[in-house]
């Protein structure tokens, strides 16, 4: 979550791909191919060029589930729907200091007001066209949807809930936290609506947990140190990165491992799908849960008085960085992708899926093809074909009776071989 405190980019909407060709593979050695591919150069990057709202701060960057981007600072909110060529303001100026917006249309956003010791609040029911200030009485260090896209309040010593699109908010009982524990900042939600949230201040690093929608909270992990990352992933994964420390946990905090492969500190995550991205010295991309990352493209050279703000990918695959004078934009994701050029496409969709799967394979003659699904250890899920096909033609997979979390779907026709990951999401 972002706060007036500290900025965080966020990186959303980006589309990943691994290629590795061959002519048959194990796929515990398949695995290993990946892990070794994450390593190897990308093609080379095209510049970044500024592109839109110059002279404004763009501290936030958030894409909606239709593709419009809404980004906010400053002075105020804007919308784009062309993919960040054009921006149209949202009626609110102030400055704004965190932004939330659900599955719905249903924006909330916090600014400060000019005097008084309350926040202001701004609500938008358009999908963030337009936005019309609502009262609020209070302070507040952010806003969030939940799994389920309620908005979610985090206040300096207890988070509240708003069933009526932030007219009213109801505190949550906030039983198990330490005295000690205050100043919450970052909060992030599990596939099954778990919380967790975690701390700023002399204590900064906790972790706490809620299976019960913030009812009742236990401590889950000590960082360390204040957290820039606090997320689960899709699948389930859930990741905390801190100064000098990035780690994940496969099983909702009981065990963690150390993250390794990113170049500097991670400051923000996002998720595309199974593609998780990170940004730090540079941009990587994960196709894996975070257990190998190849890096995606390096930030802009800046001027001085210039500093990253925030990050999104565009529905359109082009990156866009925020700072404060306005964005910078790097072509499309394509050219940066580690997929070699002139290979025939293909394309698996929906992603996250929640029931059937299409799988259009590349157009090309008759040939061997053997598509299956995996899981993330190698194990077969599915063998959805496996003999002579024609290219071109789109293939089914009923993903309603899989579990919830994120699958390799392995694609091998003739000598290519692609290897997705998918979410099913429940």
């Amino acid at each position: 979550m972002f706060s007036r405190y500290r900025n965080r980019l966020l990186l959303l909407q980006a589309v990943g791909i691994i290629s590795i060709f061959r002519r048959s593979i194990s796929v515990r050695l398949m695995t290993a191919f990946i892990g070794m591919a994450a390593a190897l150069p990308l093609h080379a990057q095209m510049p970044w060029t500024h592109s839109g709202l110059p002279g404004r701060a763009a501290m936030m960057l958030r894409v909606d589930a239709r593709g419009g981007i809404l980004a906010a600072g400053d002075s105020g909110i804007f919308r784009s729907t062309d993919d960040g060529r054009t921006w149209n303001a949202g009626g609110i100026s102030r400055h704004i200091y965190d932004i939330a917006i659900n599955a719905d249309g249903l924006g909330l956003a916090l600014f400060t007001q000019p005097t008084g010791s309350n926040d202001g609040l701004a609500r938008s029911t358009d999908w963030g066209m337009t936005w019309t200030s609502i009262p609020f009485i209070g302070r507040a260090h952010g806003i969030a949807m939940d799994h389920n896209g309620v908005p979610i309040l985090i206040r300096s010593s207890s988070l509240s809930r708003s069933s009526d699109q932030g007219a009213t908010w109801v505190e949550l009982a906030g039983g198990g936290f330490t005295q000690e524990f205050f100043d919450f900042y970052p909060i992030t939600f599990g596939p099954d609506n778990e919380f967790m949230l975690g701390n700023w201040g002399i204590t900064g690093g906790l972790v706490f947990g809620s299976g019960d929608e913030g009812a009742s909270w236990f401590q889950v992990y000590d960082a360390g140190a204040d957290m820039a990352v606090l997320e689960y992933s899709p699948a389930g994964t859930l990741f905390v990165a801190s100064a000098g420390q990035f780690t994940r946990s496969l099983d909702g905090g009981s065990t963690w491992t150390v993250v390794t492969g990113i170049g500097g500190n991670a400051t923000a995550m996002a998720f595309q799908g199974g593609d998780i991205y990170v940004q730090a010295h540079g941009i990587y991309r994960s196709t894996d849960e975070g257990a190998t990352w190849s890096l995606v493209g390096n930030l802009p050279a800046l001027p001085g008085n210039q500093r990253p703000t925030a990050f999104a990918v565009a529905g359109n695959g082009e990156l866009l960085l925020g700072t404060n004078d306005g964005l910078q934009r790097l072509g499309s994701a394509a050219s940066v992708d580690d997929r070699r050029n002139g290979d025939p496409p293909l394309s698996i969709y929906p992603n996250p899926a929640r029931d059937q799967v299409s799988i259009a394979l590349p157009s090309m003659p008759m040939a061997r093809c053997r598509v299956r699904v995996l899981d993330l250890l190698g194990n077969e899920v599915a063998t959805i074909v496996d003999g002579e096909e024609r290219g071109g033609q789109t293939l089914l997979w009923n993903a309603g009776g899989a579990a919830p979390g994120a699958y390799l779907i392995s694609v091998e026709m003739g000598s290519i071989t692609e290897t997705r990951v998918i979410t099913v999401m429940r």
